[in-house]
């Protein structure tokens, strides 16, 4: 994570990292269905839970990456896992809060 908050921090674009979550996820046994759900997900809030979720990039080093408030980081996390987690029980309802 250092190093992408060097790169960060030197003007470098965010998506790499992104991208390197987002390929770890890939090697899951659910990735298709995660990604499916992901799509559902709004852009900003995807990226931030990408990040917190495959990376385990905290809210702070969130925040650096999108160049936002540590609150904004936060906020995106929690909502995209809200909105994650509604696209996935539409898919399979046993994944709902009771199931």
């Amino acid at each position: 994570m250092a190093e992408v908050l060097r790169a960060t921090e030197r003007g470098q674009d965010r998506e790499p990292a992104v991208d390197r979550a987002l390929q770890r996820l890939l090697a899951s046994d659910d990735a298709h269905r995660l990604l499916t759900a992901l799509a559902g997900v709004p852009v900003d809030q995807r990226h931030a839970v990408v990040l917190a979720g495959s990376s385990g990039s905290t809210a702070r080093e969130i925040a650096a990456l999108e160049h936002v408030p540590l609150g904004t980081a936060k906020t995106r996390v929690r909502s995209g896992l809200r909105r994650l987690r509604a696209e996935l029980a539409a898919e399979d309802p046993s994944l709902g809060r009771g199931g």
